[in-house]
């Protein structure tokens, strides 16, 4: 991974590096990110991160419609209501 304590927002190539950027707090001291929506941003960036390694995964390894795909499916669709502006509808930590 890069060295982000230069970079800015526009600089970032993927959706990895801009976890990480939001992650280090460059997102805040650039001005880019109010404190704020740090939180929400990052519960975002990490859904998606783990929904695209899931794809990936099931790419890769070919396999058939299972409880990988039902994972990404939720995930998905939290990233979305998110997105949307709604609360997540299983908070971290209430698992």
């Amino acid at each position: 991974m890069r060295d982000l304590s230069e970079l800015l927002w526009g600089d970032l190539q993927t959706d990895r590096e801009r976890l990480e950027f939001i992650e280090s707090g460059r997102a805040v001291d650039t001005g880019i990110l109010a404190p704020a929506m740090v939180e929400d941003l990052v519960k975002v960036y990490r859904r998606i991160d783990a929904a695209v390694k899931a794809l990936q995964y099931i790419t890769r390894h070919k396999t058939k419609p299972d409880d990988a795909v039902c994972v990404f499916v939720a995930d998905l669709a939290e990233v979305v209501e998110i997105l949307r502006g709604n609360a997540p509808t299983n908070p971290e930590g209430s698992e």
